[in-house]
């Protein structure tokens, strides 16, 4: 389960995902954290299949599946309960992962005004995750996979078939870049100071570059600071550890990370040697966009 808060007003989504194809099964949606909500996206992903004998269904602790009538709709359908440890959202890592990749690419850049287009959203979103974004990653697999610089882009810690499709299309040929500078520049990750007159301003980003190249990384970097054991996500806990809950902080961190990643990408393109990374950080479907 997951919630999300536009102005003051609270959505939570209960979701059921397939780890098979990564197909959402089933999902409801309700203003409050109730029982039925998740009960009722059960009995809708049950429904779905002619024998659920054997299926196991995996969630965190929340106390909506320790309740009786949860197991007992899982025990009449021969269905094995398996849940997380506590404290543990790495255990959850599809659904969570889904999750998150639903508000990058949905709910933080569309930013709808109320609860009604929140719910309109979701299902349009659920509709493209399921018939689109699965088909558009396998189609890029299928165009790319004999292409290093595709290949050497996926093995970066949170990008995926799209994100590195993406990467490829925006940027061209980044060999044309002589120096990472020109590539960040392009990218709208070089900073830039307001001056007039006596007065000059901070430094920040200028964002005056590519902006879907720019979405592309930022997302990419949502993505690989959920990944234990990365250097991304050690740059991002760096920033962040003399304040972990300060927003503007965790922004900031995030834009240092996607900046970062940039770098990375033009540097394994341009030396055509991709990074090693520990083996557990790929996991197909896990934390990548």
């Amino acid at each position: 389960m997951t919630e999300f808060n536009v102005r003051g007003h609270k959505l939570y989504l209960s979701a059921c995902m397939d780890l098979y194809n990564r197909e959402i099964v089933a999902y409801r949606m309700a203003r409050r954290p109730v029982f039925e909500m998740v009960s009722s996206m059960l009995e809708a992903a049950l429904s779905r299949t002619s024998c659920a004998a054997g299926l196991i269904v995996h969630s965190d602790q929340g106390w909506h599946y320790k309740m009786q009538p949860y197991r007992a709709i899982l025990a009449s359908h021969g269905v094995k309960q398996s849940m997380s440890r506590k404290g543990n959202c790495f255990d959850n890592a599809a659904i969570e992962s889904y999750f998150g990749t639903l508000k990058a690419e949905y709910f933080h850049l569309d930013k709808p005004d109320s609860i009604d287009a929140l719910e309109a959203g979701v299902h349009d979103y659920v509709h493209y995750y399921n018939h689109e974004r699965n088909q558009l990653e396998q189609q890029a697999q299928d165009l790319l996979a004999n292409d290093a610089d595709y290949n050497n882009l996926m093995s970066l810690p949170g990008v995926g078939p799209i994100t590195a499709l993406t990467i490829l299309a925006e940027a061209g040929n980044l060999r044309r870049f002589g120096h990472h500078r020109q590539f960040l520049k392009f990218c709208g990750f070089d900073l830039a100071k307001s001056q007039s007159g006596v007065h000059r301003g901070r430094e920040q980003l200028s964002k005056r570059g590519n902006a879907r190249l720019r979405l592309a990384f930022w997302l990419a970097a949502v993505e690989a600071i959920r990944i234990r054991e990365n250097s991304f996500r050690e740059k991002y806990d760096r920033y962040v550890s003399c304040n972990p809950k300060d927003p503007d902080l965790k922004r900031k961190a995030l834009k240092a990370v996607a900046a970062k990643m940039a770098r990375m990408a033009y540097g394994i393109i341009k030396k055509l040697k991709s990074p090693r990374f520990p083996e557990p950080v790929r996991s197909r479907g896990w934390g990548t966009v």
